[in-house]
């Protein structure tokens, strides 16, 4: 493994840690809720993470820990739409 490969993981499981700090999940089935492997975590659902995970990160981290494939496929006008600040809104809208 190379040591970018290991710095990505790396940042993935501290992220995935912030998103998550209010409970005991591990980055690993925080993993698998975004990569499809799993339908819920807790009252999670893919898509209301991935909202938590676009309102608290910058777009540039997000792209970061998740393939780029995920995010163009949960970024939805539906997910946009349902975000918690108009301005998040109205910025994604043109992502």
């Amino acid at each position: 493994m190379t040591a970018t490969n290991q710095q990505n993981i790396e940042l993935r499981k501290e992220i995935f840690h912030l998103l998550m700090w209010d409970y005991t999940f591990a980055s690993s089935q925080v993993n698998d809720l975004f990569e499809g492997r799993i339908d819920h975590l807790g009252h999670y659902n893919r898509e209301r993470s991935f909202a938590k995970l676009i309102e608290n990160f910058p777009l540039y981290t997000v792209t970061k820990v998740l393939p780029l494939k995920i995010v163009q496929k949960l970024l939805t006008d539906e997910l946009i739409n349902s975000l918690r600040f108009p301005s998040m809104v109205k910025n994604y809208r043109y992502a």
